[in-house]
């Protein structure tokens, strides 16, 4: 039985005459397609994605990628007579096996792919709020009032709980271009942290890129959103308390605040699981810092 068994295994280039005729396919559809992959799941659904020449990433439905591609066929065979059988290219694509899949996208500048979690691609929004302080009263606005002047992100237009996959070299260079539009050469931005394959941080990444940047002193989300609900307050009561207030140049800002679930378990918090708060994050960590440096007038960039 055991020679028998034998008999019947493949030998090693058997074997590898089968691994190339899979790469081979594999190439075929690469060639067809491009670089494409599935996501199992961005914003809640399944789409096709892939990333643009500035590194971008871009995606499209099912239905969408189906209808691009719609002329195009692949042979899967053949039948008795020996000639080619074909099937529509994208649908066979998108049930191969070969074909490169993510569980879910997720934001993490400044870590390299390679390192994430296994099924997971790196890609969602980052935020920046560009804040003053005033030294001076100015009308209705009293010494110590903060505003939101401004924001960048790279939200995905189609749906901003989704990002662009932006490298933290462009962020960078979008921060730069707020700070220019506001007058400013230079402003420091305070902003979450991570670590990449080679131990370089965001906060490093963004000083290599001549940009001053730091980690917030300390992490507080629960006593963030009070100070902010304090600071909304003021403004609204008009007392003498400092208050925070938000121009029409934050309509991201504007959009998700309002709309921020409590949680379920800590109702002094924010929904861990809602998608849309990176606007509120990097609010919190600017006013945090501008908050406890109350000395004078100043700017900061809370980032998330």
């Amino acid at each position: 039985m055991g020679e028998w068994m034998r008999h019947l295994a493949l030998d090693e280039d058997e074997v590898q005459l089968i691994k190339d005729m899979i790469e081979a396919r594999r190439e075929a559809h690469a060639l067809e397609l491009g670089s494409r992959f599935l996501i199992r799941e961005y914003g809640n659904k399944a789409r096709v994605g892939w990333f643009d020449d500035r590194g971008e990433l871009l995606t499209m439905s099912h239905a969408e990628f189906a209808n691009a591609h719609a002329e195009k066929m692949v042979e899967v065979g053949r039948d008795k007579d020996g000639r080619p059988v074909m099937r529509p290219l994208v649908p066979h694509w998108l049930r191969h096996p070969l074909t490169t899949r993510y569980e879910r996208v997720e934001f993490r500048p400044g870590i390299a792919q390679e390192v994430m979690p296994e099924g997971v691609l790196t890609a969602a929004p980052a935020t920046g709020i560009l804040l003053g302080r005033l030294r001076d009263p100015v009308g209705h606005f009293r010494q110590g009032d903060i505003i939101a002047l401004d924001e960048t992100d790279t939200a995905d237009p189609a749906d901003i709980s989704l990002g662009t996959g932006a490298s933290v070299h462009a962020w960078a260079e979008q921060l730069r271009e707020m700070m220019a539009r506001n007058g400013r050469r230079s402003v420091t931005v305070v902003t979450d942290d991570a670590r990449g394959l080679n131990g370089d941080t965001v906060v490093r990444e963004l000083v290599n890129c001549q940009i001053s940047a730091h980690r917030p002193h300390r992490k507080d989300r629960v006593g963030t959103w009070t100070l902010i609900r304090s600071m909304l307050q003021a403004a609204a009561d008009g007392s003498d308390r400092p208050a925070l207030w938000i121009t029409d140049r934050c309509p991201h800002l504007i959009e998700t605040l309002p709309e921020a679930p409590r949680g379920t378990l800590r109702p002094e918090d924010i929904d861990p699981k809602w998608p849309r708060d990176h606007w509120l994050d990097g609010l919190g960590y600017g006013l945090r810092e501008l908050h406890q440096h109350r000395v004078g007038h100043g700017r900061t960039i809370g980032a998330f």
